[in-house]
């Protein structure tokens, strides 16, 4: 902001000045001019002006000084301003006659040393205060600026001998490159183990381990970087967990141990049994990233919801679809904490109670439910109607005509009679005593069969190079579900339906059912994918029933994909594991 200043019988009067300067202020440019300066200062500004600060400019001294202007709101503006002082055009030997005024802005600079002042305060309270041991570090040279008595006595060390060492010294010898590089990274709040999955330790001076949690972070000051860490003393803890590992380890149900932040301290036997997994993929990593929830967005953000409200206190029961050995399972979900003497959550504990069976079986009796209820009453109602007109119809044309349609309600509860009896012989074996064949044969079959028996359609198979993999005999009758399903849909010309099948990078088998026609019904997708249906819209049979209890039950997902130009399909099974191989023979479906 530039002001010209002349050098008038009661002070500096302003001259001329730029819009900046106006405008800054909130006055109009022309109101600004004749003004005396000093009605635009603050109180301390103006005894500075009027005892010499303007005598010093007009002298011809550069003049350099803090000053405060005033808007015409009355807010205060803290400025840097350099003035010289103005002459007479062409006349560089005259006396001057005012001043040339800039004056620079530093209301960000203020407010930048005010936080900063702040800061500093407020990280001197910490380090005082701090019940745990504090390290603050040179972020250039890595020595150790600054400690408390916390850290003394857990290092047995006088404070003025951990001052100057270089943080890495603070830890065990072995492990100082992985605490270099934890230094360098800082972390996100509070940690337990390097990346390793070990437990983060400091070293005493006698060459001892104390096991801590880790908090790393960074402060940017004007003249350096440093970090502040804080370390807490978990020793009584790990205590803790090793007395609790000997009593949950026989327990019938998965069982897991979570430090506060999610992170899977150990699991029992039931744990590892369950996902198929060994112990060190599931310790050391937060729970939402174990082979337990692993490829499931939703599963993941369900349990990471659960960690989180228990980490709060809460004690959280739901059920919830995660992974196993053997594909998909539903399982009774309990998350709860575990505090110490003074009432500090220091663990959480997960446990989980397969109900697969149990909830297969109550979804089977609803929808049976929901067909007796609603099908057949339905289709009860349409033959008394249509036996009614057929009573007293005299023309036999059209009595036929009637009998086709009371003839169509019978084969329609045939069919639904023998999709229950598939849907009941399926979920009587346990999904590991199936019978199975290799993917490439049984679709090769079921594409073979569909376009004897579908000879309107166009039916065909693509199986990946890897389809050498095994899957339950029992999928074959889902694959021509799908396929009849397909072809039946729109009542178009020549459908077209093809049956994909390939590897997964979690080793899954991905087989997809697509087809050309105008879309599934969003209330049948609904059933596929979720199991759910709403109490006005409901499934016509039990064929996609067929398809979601079938495919659920041998462990796998389904993903529907519809759109104007088709519909996709797609099934996931697990591969079965080497103990799997022990199993009763099965009817296939």
């Amino acid at each position: 902001m530039f002001v010209q200043t002349r050098d008038a019988d009661d002070g500096a009067v302003i001259e001329e000045c730029d819009p900046s300067f106006s405008e800054r202020l909130g006055y109009d440019r022309k109101a600004v001019t004749g003004e005396r300066l000093a009605a635009f200062y603050g109180e301390g500004s103006v005894s500075a002006l009027e005892s010499d600060g303007y005598e010093r400019a007009l002298s011809g001294e550069l003049t350099v000084a803090e000053r405060e202007l005033v808007t015409a709101d009355g807010d205060r503006i803290p400025c840097l301003l350099r003035a010289v002082p103005r002459y007479p055009d062409d006349e560089p030997d005259a006396d001057p006659i005012g001043t040339d005024v800039l004056f620079v802005d530093i209301s960000e600079r203020r407010a930048q040393e005010q936080t900063l002042s702040a800061t500093r305060e407020r990280y001197r309270t910490l380090l005082r205060s701090a019940p745990d041991p504090v390290f603050v570090t040179d972020g250039a040279t890595g020595a150790v600026l600054e400690t408390n008595a916390a850290a003394e006595a857990l290092r047995s060390e006088p404070r003025a001998d951990i001052l100057g060492r270089h943080y890495t010294e603070l830890f065990p010898e072995s492990d100082r490159e992985a605490y270099q590089a934890l230094f360098d990274e800082g972390t996100d709040g509070v940690v337990s183990t390097l990346d390793d999955g070990t437990q983060t330790k400091l070293a005493t001076v006698d060459g001892d381990t104390v096991p801590v949690e880790t908090n790393l972070s960074t402060v940017e000051l004007p003249d350096k970087t440093v970090t502040y860490g804080v370390f807490r003393d978990v020793s009584e803890r790990e205590k803790y967990l090793q007395r609790l590992e000997a009593v949950f380890n026989d327990s019938f149900q998965f069982t897991l141990l979570l430090r506060p932040d999610g992170t899977v301290v150990t699991t029992n036997d039931t744990t590892t049994a369950f996902t198929g997994a060994d112990r060190s993929s599931l310790t050391g990593r937060p729970v939402d990233e174990t082979p337990l929830v692993a490829g499931d967005g939703g599963a993941a953000e369900q349990v990471r919801e659960a960690v989180n409200r228990a980490a709060a206190g809460e004690t959280v029961r739901s059920e919830a679809r995660v992974r196993s050995a053997r594909g998909v399972a539903t399982v009774e979900l309990s998350v709860k904490p575990v505090t110490d003497a003074d009432g500090d959550i220091t663990l959480l504990v997960m446990e989980g109670n397969d109900i697969t069976v149990r909830e297969r079986r109550r979804q089977h009796l609803q929808v049976l439910q929901r067909v007796l209820r609603h099908n057949v009453r339905n289709d009860v109602n349409k033959l008394r109607g249509w036996s009614e007109v057929l009573a007293g119809e005299p023309d036999p044309a059209r009595r036929a005509e009637h009998l086709t349609r009371i003839d169509g309600i019978f084969d329609s509860w045939e069919k639904m009679t023998e999709d229950i009896r598939r849907i009941e012989r399926v979920l009587d074996v346990p999904p590991r005593d199936h019978d199975r064949v290799v993917v490439a044969a049984l679709v090769d079959d079921v594409v073979t069969s569909r376009r004897r028996t579908r000879d309107e359609a166009t039916v065909c198979g693509l199986l990946a190079t890897d389809a050498g993999a095994e899957v339950p005999v029992a999928l074959g009758g889902v694959l021509e579900e799908l396929i009849d399903n397909a072809v039946a849909a729109g009542g178009r010309e020549d459908p077209r339906v093809g049956v994909r099948v390939s590897r997964r990078s979690d080793g899954w088998v991905r087989l997809e059912v697509c087809d050309d026609g105008p879309g599934i019904p969003e209330m049948e997708a609904d059933v596929l994918v979720t199991g759910e249906e709403t109490a006005l819209h409901h499934g016509r049979g039990l064929g996609v029933w067929l398809v979601r209890m079938v495919t659920t039950h041998l462990g796998g997902e389904i993903e529907v994909d519809a759109t104007d130009a088709g519909t996709r399909v797609e099934i996931r099974l697990p591969i079965p594991s080497a103990r799997d191989d022990e199993r009763e023979p099965t009817v296939p479906l």
